[in-house]
């Protein structure tokens, strides 16, 4: 009962900042809402950020919701195969040829392995070897704490069942005055006969000193034409925000054309391709000056950043799924 109320107040909060921006009453707001709640699945984050308040019938009808993604990903996508995405350990040996970094499962090591792994690359990535959405991922450079007791870190990283990794070192054009490795969200469908789709292509920008471009960790996305591989949108943050200037640099985005394009594509499509069983799956992938570095796929892509830029996901998954 207590989340229920919690959510009503959410949503009360999100109609008022509505109802300022936009002049709108506050009555048509909470029955649109309501409407858009009981007819398309959908929650009150996306009613604000994706306005939804402004969109048309045909464009709800036809746009992706929380039930409508995790209905399809409950169909698509049997539980029997994603441990293959959500086991970093798996996927990194499934797709063994498609990852250029070194790694390290930190359980299946010991400590000579993670010292000398250490010593060689100074900085590394720490992942759980389950998580999503970049929880959990850190840095950790021993040149800036020369005084660690690695053993304990050694210790600490078997308990929490972890991957090290070596830094990706990505296309310098990739950087955009920002510190993470800048990544292409690439979203596949696999159609009944195994032929693969590319459906959505987002570039991933992380902000400020953030070393993940993540969405939900605060980093921006852009639409990407799947064809040319060029930027053609906006900046969007996880809050719907648009910007023309990317968040704390003089960096316009919008009109970039990603380097190794057709890398990038092939590098999904092949992927998806070892994975058949799983149907829906969003792929990141880094670019460096060899090419591309596949770093993992994801069997329950976030339905939101989808919707972004472009809209109508719903009904061009299920045309595909069914073809």
């Amino acid at each position: 009962m207590k989340n229920y109320f919690d959510y009503l107040r959410r949503v009360k909060q999100s109609l008022d900042e509505i109802q300022k921006k936009t002049g709108l009453s506050k009555l048509y707001l909470w029955l649109d809402y309501l409407w858009c709640a009981f007819r398309y699945g959908t929650l009150i984050k996306q009613y604000q950020y994706g306005e939804y308040w402004r969109q048309s019938a045909n464009v709800r009808n036809a746009g992706l919701t929380y039930p409508r993604i995790e209905k399809l990903i409950d169909k698509y996508n049997p539980p029997k195969y994603t441990h293959f995405l959500q086991n970093k350990e798996e996927f990194n040996k499934l797709y063994k040829d498609f990852i250029h970094h070194d790694w390290l499962y930190i359980p299946s090591t010991d400590f000579v392995q993670f010292e000398r792994f250490v010593n060689k690359y100074d900085s590394i990535f720490i992942k759980p070897a389950k998580g999503e959405d970049g929880e959990g991922i850190r840095l950790f450079t021993l040149s800036e704490a020369p005084d660690t007791n690695l053993k304990e870190l050694f210790d600490k990283l078997c308990h929490e069942n972890a991957i090290i990794e070596q830094c990706i070192i990505q296309d310098p054009v990739m950087s955009f005055g920002t510190k993470s490795v800048n990544t292409i969200k690439v979203t596949t469908v696999t159609d009944k006969k195994g032929t693969v789709h590319v459906m959505k292509c987002m570039l991933r920008i992380g902000i400020g000193d953030s070393v993940i471009d993540n969405l939900a960790t605060g980093g921006a996305i852009y639409d990407i034409d799947i064809k040319h591989g060029f930027v053609k949108s906006y900046g969007y943050s996880k809050y719907g925000e648009k910007f023309v200037y990317h968040p704390g640099t003089d960096k316009v985005v919008l009109g970039f054309k990603i380097p190794n394009w057709d890398k990038v594509m092939a590098c999904a499509i092949e992927a998806a391709s070892r994975l058949p069983q799983i149907r829906i799956i969003g792929w990141d992938i880094a670019i460096t000056n060899e090419g591309v570095d596949l770093i993992e796929g994801n069997h329950n892509p976030d339905y939101m950043p989808i919707e972004y830029g472009s809209t109508g996901f719903y009904k061009k998954f299920k045309t595909v799924l069914t073809r």
